[in-house]
């Protein structure tokens, strides 16, 4: 099952005993998402129309959540993730995702482009050290 804002915007999904929530923030973005082992009536906007979802972000009946930081270019520039932990990413002036940095990393992940502004290595270019 589904659900979906005013804006179209899906905002719970049903997966067999999971119920995934998604948040947005005033630009649109999405800024958390959630699965969590309640039962999807406890956290449907249509049965429980004053419920205010990003509240139950940390519940402790969610293996998964996540929230999304942006810059004042709208670029991701952060995750924190239950299960992976916070996640950096940088960008070159232009706007090209230049680096990500996470505690799951052996080293910082970094891109290197041409001067087409092609990624010159599909995987991603790692330099360790």
């Amino acid at each position: 099952d589904f659900e979906r804002d005013d804006l179209h915007r899906e905002v719970l999904r049903t997966q067999g005993r999971l119920t995934s929530r998604f948040g947005y923030d005033a630009l649109g973005r999405k800024a958390w998402q959630f699965a969590s082992g309640l039962p999807a009536e406890k956290l449907s906007s249509l049965h429980n129309p004053g419920i205010v979802p990003a509240d139950l972000l940390l519940h402790r009946d969610n293996p998964i959540q996540r929230r999304y930081q942006y810059d004042a270019a709208g670029e991701l520039v952060r995750t924190q993730d239950k299960l992976r932990g916070d996640t950096q990413y940088a960008y070159e002036a232009n706007g090209q995702l230049l680096g990500r940095s996470a505690p799951d990393l052996a080293s910082r992940e970094r891109f290197v482009y041409d001067a087409a502004a092609n990624l010159v290595n599909p995987e991603g270019d790692s330099h360790h050290g």
